[in-house]
């Protein structure tokens, strides 16, 4: 429901941004059905390390370089780290994880409540020795050893 000319000039920004980081950005408008106005911005990416992301959600008052700006820092803060995942992934990653009884580890760059949460709840429902290493708000890792 918004004008298109501020996704393109979401996507001008990134690729600014990326080239004078010397990091080639390919992006795309999608536009997606909704009740309302809005704008949201996603830019996501996988390496050799791993994979993560960085959003923006629009609001009144708020131009849309901004909001690709926070896009941007908020996944090469991610990419700066050792982690092999962003923090939202790493609850995405929990269940299949501990279904799959095969073992596995991960590393995030923040440990979040809403991880902490998914460990916990995957615990009371499962025989899974899902272990956290690290302290909310730090970084950290989550293995499943092997069964």
């Amino acid at each position: 429901h918004l004008h298109r000319g501020l996704a393109d000039r979401a996507i001008d920004h990134l690729v600014k941004v990326g080239r004078s980081q010397g990091v080639e950005i390919a992006a795309e408008h999608v536009e997606v059905g909704s009740r309302g106005p809005g704008i949201h911005v996603t830019v996501w990416s996988r390496w050799e390390r791993g994979f993560a992301s960085g959003s923006a959600m629009g609001a009144r008052g708020i131009r849309v370089e901004t909001l690709a700006q926070q896009a941007y820092e908020e996944l090469f803060w991610t990419m700066r780290t050792s982690a092999t995942v962003d923090p939202f992934l790493a609850d995405h990653l929990v269940i299949p994880m501990a279904m799959s009884g095969k073992g596995g580890v991960f590393t995030v760059p923040q440990i979040t409540p809403r991880l902490l949460a998914i460990v916990w709840t995957v615990k009371q429902f499962t025989p899974s020795r899902l272990l956290v290493r690290g302290h909310e708000g730090g970084p950290g890792t989550v293995e499943l050893p092997p069964s």
